[in-house]
């Protein structure tokens, strides 16, 4: 193996590092019974220095990074030792909004680096069954925050999820009553997170992505639920007066953002909510395989376009607040079967110059584990 061009890792190369630290056990549910494994003159980003850390070894053993350490570290013993000098170790990619349900998506999100994903609404408890399945090691792949059930008023093939669901194929989930009743069933189903709706979605000529959907109170009866279990509540959410009830009533994370005021984001700052903007989205309106786009063109975009992202965050508004202190964890979006990675944010980064380390952006589910970029 080869160092990729400029002493870069090419991506065929990524891949057998992270096979590598994967197979050491580095990944939930990898079986941490083998031996020790030392990685010789890698250079490492670990999300934490100024700058990289060039020429070192890690240590892995019992199935976890144990130190990181000068090159010719000593090594436990009957380690296994590889000599990766020119390569570079990053540390896992964080998908903080992902709709992975399938074997196929968590095969991929692993081989593209993602180690730890928090869902966003799938059908039933896909994402639980995965989680449950990567932790006990019968299927390699990321750390999974499932959501479960999507708390929204039609919750559709949700419904198959639980018999105590089957009503809402007929009926909306839209009393604080009902919201309670989705929640406690997600709650005992094993989810980790509650995703619940503040506005309309995008992307449909049915819907405006503006107009609120649950009000202050009703959102409040999902977080009050939520709570009474230990969990944290993330909102879907693009129109301000949506995105501002959902502030209100205590949501952890705002999804999207896009039409948040300066007023609104001020909220979002004091009120300690994280915003999850899923810009790549939005800049990939009118593109190739854009997800919300049909064979005759634009759905729904209205001003929901280039313009409102470039308001966001090229006229310095959207740059000052996250370097202001508003709180930003980001996913990604897949296209014509392709990652693509938040290209607004990085864009702003290169040439704004905002700080963007990983460590700062590892905190909103708390417990250690790190949800961001």
């Amino acid at each position: 193996m080869t160092p990729g061009p400029s002493g870069g890792l090419s991506r065929a190369a990524a891949l057998v590092v992270l096979a590598l630290l994967v197979a050491a056990g580095t990944a939930r549910g990898q079986s941490p019974d083998r031996a020790p494994l030392v990685l010789r003159g890698v250079n490492v980003v670990d999300g934490v220095s100024e700058t990289p850390r060039t020429g070192v070894s890690i240590h892995v053993v019992d199935g976890r990074i144990e130190r990181i350490a000068a090159a010719d570290a000593p090594a436990a013993e009957g380690a296994f030792e590889l000599d990766l000098a020119g390569y570079w170790v990053v540390p896992g990619l964080i998908d903080a909004h992902s709709h992975l349900n399938t074997l196929e998506a968590a095969r991929r999100a692993l081989e593209s680096g993602v180690t730890t994903v928090r869902t966003a609404g799938v059908d039933g408890f896909a994402d639980v069954g995965l989680r449950d399945a990567v932790r006990a090691g019968v299927l390699p792949g990321p750390d999974i925050l499932a959501t479960g059930v999507y708390v929204t008023p039609e919750i559709g093939n949700g419904g198959l999820a639980d018999p105590r669901l089957y009503r809402f194929l007929s009926d909306s989930v839209d009393t604080p009553e009902e919201l309670r009743i989705v929640v406690r069933v997600n709650a005992e189903r094993g989810a980790d997170w509650i995703k619940t709706r503040g506005t309309e979605r995008a992307g449909r000529p049915d819907t405006d992505p503006r107009e609120q959907v649950y009000t202050e109170s009703e959102l409040r009866a999902v977080v009050d639920e939520a709570a009474r279990h230990g969990l944290s509540v993330a909102a879907h959410a693009h129109g301000d007066e949506g995105i501002v009830a959902a502030v209100n009533a205590g949501v952890k994370s705002i999804e999207h953002g896009s039409y948040a005021s300066e007023a609104t984001l001020q909220l979002m700052k004091d009120s300690g909510t994280w915003l999850v903007p899923t810009l790549s989205s939005v800049l990939s309106f009118g593109q190739p395989g854009d997800v919300f786009v049909d064979g005759d063109g634009y759905i729904f975009v209205a001003d929901h376009d280039h313009d409102r992202v470039s308001k966001w965050h090229r006229d310095g508004s959207y740059v000052g607040w996250i370097g202001g202190g508003l709180d930003v964890a980001l996913g990604f979006i897949r296209l014509n079967g392709d990652v693509r990675y938040n290209l607004g944010l990085s864009k702003v980064v290169d040439e704004e110059g905002v700080d963007t380390k990983w460590n700062s952006w590892m905190f909103l589910v708390g417990a250690g584990i790190g949800l961001g970029n």
